[in-house]
Order: structure tokens, then C-alpha cells, then sequence
């Protein structure tokens, strides 16, 4: 008898790795109908692979859960994709189509945040290798010994960068901070603002 796990392989090869397969082999043929049944399959895949760790978490228990996820996978493509077709144009497309402009506009507060946190955290790792470096040349400076003042200009000049660039990372963590909190404030209010924009 096949376990959980054996389902999950199965899942895996019968449900990601051949469709993919297939769907290259379309892609390299140029069918457009054919393309869009596929895109059909993916749309539904990836929403059921986003959901699947509550739906193991809660359904677990259910007699034959995997092979029903196994089964539902195959009978969306099987068929020349007709299941997959039935499924999103039955409930996906007209699901996703009610709630496209929230989505929209999620999205676009979503893609916002993620650039201000990745050039906020673009701006500290730069900023934090330059005091490392810092570090590194003091370390360096006061290890080598005092060669006709020399060092001590170095670590003088040294220091006092590594006190700006301490400042100015302090500065620079509570603008994004600041930012942060302004742009987390209404999706922590429920979303209030331009809904359906």
C-alpha cells in the first residue's frame, strides 16, 4: 500500500513534473490553444499550491486526502486539459474576476513595500560592510604599531569615519522605520483608502 509520503511523490511527478514537461514540449510547438489550457492548469496549481499547507494542516485527517489531491491534479490535465478548463472557467475565473481590483491594488501595495524594503536593506548592507571595513582597517591599524604617526592619522581619520558612518545609519533606520510604519498603517486599519481603484 502507497503512505502519505508515496501520494506526495506521485503528486509531485504526476502534478509539477510531467504537466511541465508538457507544457515545454507545447510551448516549443507553438499551439497557442493548447498554451492557454496549460496556463489554465498553472493558475490553478499555483492557487492550490499556495493554500496547500493550510489545507494538510486541516484536512489531513480525511480518508484518502493525498490520492484525492493526487487524482485532482491528474484530472485537470489528463483529458487534454479539459478538467483544468472546467475548473477555471466554473469557479477560478469568475472568483478571481469579482475581486480583481482588490487584488490590483493589493498588489501594487505589496510590490511598493517590497521595493522600499529592498532598497532600504540594499542601503544598510552597504552601509554595514562599510563599517566592517572600517573595523577591519582600526583592527588592522592598531595591530601594526605607530610608524612615524602614520598610524595614529590612520586611526584618527578611521575613527572618526566609522563615528559618521554609525550616525548616519542610525539616520538612515529611523527614516525607513518611519517609512515602514507609514505605509504599514492603513493595511493595518483594515485596508481603508483606495479600494477597487
Amino acid at each position: 500500500m502507497i503512505g502519505d509520503a508515496g501520494f506526495r511523490l506521485f503528486l509531485q511527478v504526476l502534478g509539477y513534473a510531467l504537466p511541465g514537461y508538457l507544457t515545454f514540449k507545447d510551448i516549443e510547438h507553438g499551439d497557442g490553444r493548447r498554451i492557454e489550457l496549460w496556463c489554465m492548469y498553472w493558475v490553478i496549481m499555483a492557487g492550490l499550491t499556495a493554500v496547500q499547507p493550510y489545507l494538510d494542516t486541516f484536512l489531513f485527517f480525511i480518508p484518502f486526502y493525498y490520492s484525492l489531491k493526487l487524482l485532482f491534479a491528474c484530472y485537470l490535465w489528463v483529458n487534454n486539459r479539459q478538467g483544468a478548463e472546467f475548473v477555471y472557467s466554473t469557479y477560478v475565473r469568475p472568483m478571481v474576476r469579482r475581486h480583481e481590483p482588490m487584488l490590483d491594488f493589493k498588489l501594487m501595495q505589496l510590490r511598493a513595500l517590497v521595493s522600499q524594503m529592498v532598497s532600504t536593506n540594499m542601503i544598510k548592507a552597504l552601509e554595514y560592510m562599510q563599517l566592517a571595513l572600517a573595523k577591519v582597517m582600526l583592527q588592522t591599524v592598531s595591530a601594526g604599531g605607530d610608524r612615524g604617526g602614520a598610524g595614529r592619522r590612520m586611526e584618527r581619520d578611521g575613527s572618526a569615519s566609522f563615528h559618521s558612518a554609525q550616525e548616519e545609519l542610525s539616520r538612515h533606520d529611523r527614516q525607513s522605520d518611519a517609512y515602514f510604519e507609514r505605509k504599514m498603517s492603513p493595511l493595518r486599519a483594515g485596508g481603508s483608502g483606495r479600494r477597487g481603484s
